[in-house]
């Protein structure tokens, strides 16, 4: 048997360079169909926050308006306090705390009225 000289492409004709350049072409088509896929997902992460982002800012929008709101009521309730007080001493303290007990009633009423009307 003769011996042949040379690398083992010599001896299968240059197909250890080919199966070389055809594995790279592979593990190159696979590393873009990964980016891909990472690139998608990425946007639907972006664009995930953008709709939390736009949520959040709402939210904060409509507490700050009942915050304003409930600061208006408390002004009025502290007016309305006020107002009783002043009463209570001038007439009778059955009078006051009947006026008293419809107040707290109504502010109770309102309240639970808020609270079922938008629900968390």
């Amino acid at each position: 048997m003769a011996r042949r000289s040379g690398n083992a492409s010599s001896w299968f004709g240059g197909s250890t360079t080919k199966a070389r350049a055809t594995q790279s072409d592979l593990l190159e088509l696979q590393n873009n169909e990964q980016l891909d896929a990472l690139s998608e997902q990425v946007s639907m992460l972006k664009s995930l926050t953008m709709e939390i982002d736009t949520e959040v800012r709402e939210q904060n929008t409509f507490l700050e308006n009942m915050g304003a709101t409930f600061s208006g009521a408390g002004e009025a309730l502290g007016k309305t306090m006020t107002a009783l007080d002043a009463m209570a001493k001038r007439s009778g303290a059955k009078f006051a705390v009947a006026i008293l007990a419809i107040i707290v009633l109504l502010f109770l009423l309102v309240w639970w009225a808020f609270k079922y009307a938008h629900p968390s």
